[in-house]
């Protein structure tokens, strides 16, 4: 109504005014509104780069076609950027295509524009709808190369797909990436790592994470002293076993 209002005064009209339409349009849910709205703006010249972003941020919850936009985008010669990239490859995880999402990335790099945090996160996102080493690789690869400080979501996603995989190394591989970004495991990454290599009978490994733990004063719960002293029991290191629980004793008692 506030729109019709402004066509019809004598105010002059922009392509931001049709923006926040088009905005309130998808995020309200009402993907057909915002595509006649987007037809109409389009027939008038009122369109830029962030008309055609917000509507492939739509492209993730309807049925509107990310590829066709980004055509139709390219055939106005307007360049996509990291929020036009960054939203085709939400919009091509959301619908499960991990491998359309990494043609996106590939796209991205080649022209030159920079993978940032949220690239790396909807990426990891993937991880969850597939179980393929390659992807857990490739997600590694991508930040080490795009030099993103990981957060803790983005961590325990990682972990969790390299737990799925039941594959120590990578496990490895994905904390010393972590490591080396400077970024401090959360409780439940360190619980979920003890447990996982205590499963895969890699005691060492699930000791230095205890160790590790403690010495950065992150506070076990009693979740990951069960997972501590379960992966000593299960490796016949009882006398470890035995000094977690006397580590849990005195902690109740502080």
């Amino acid at each position: 109504d506030l729109l019709k209002e402004l066509e019809d005064s004598d105010v002059p009209i922009d392509t931001t005014a049709y923006n926040c339409v088009l905005d309130v349009c998808l995020k309200s849910g009402d993907l057909r509104s915002g595509q006649q709205l987007f037809a109409k703006m389009k027939m008038l010249g009122f369109v830029d780069v962030i008309s055609f972003n917000t509507l492939l941020k739509g492209s993730s919850k309807g049925p509107l076609d990310a590829m066709a936009i980004l055509s139709d985008m390219r055939a106005r010669d307007l360049e996509p950027n990291q929020v036009t990239y960054n939203s085709l490859i939400n919009a091509a995880v959301t619908k499960r295509n991990v491998a359309l999402a990494w043609t996106f990335v590939d796209e991205m790099e080649t022209a030159g524009i920079e993978v940032d945090n949220f690239t790396c996160s909807i990426m990891m996102k993937g991880l969850k709808h597939t179980s393929s080493r390659d992807d857990v690789d490739k997600t590694l690869r991508l930040i080490e190369r795009s030099h993103v400080c990981p957060d803790e979501v983005l961590v325990n996603t990682l972990l969790d797909a390299c737990i799925r995989l039941r594959d120590v190394k990578r496990l490895t591989s994905a904390l010393n990436t972590f490591r080396n970004s400077g970024v401090v495991p959360s409780e439940h990454a360190y619980g979920t790592l003890i447990r996982a290599y205590g499963q895969a009978r890699c005691l060492d490994q699930a000791k230095s994470m205890w160790t590790d733990m403690l010495e950065r004063q992150v506070r076990p719960s009693e979740a990951t002293f069960a997972s501590m002293i379960e992966a000593c029991v299960n490796n016949g290191a009882l006398d470890d076993a035995l000094a977690a629980l006397k580590e849990k004793i005195g902690r109740a008692h502080v």
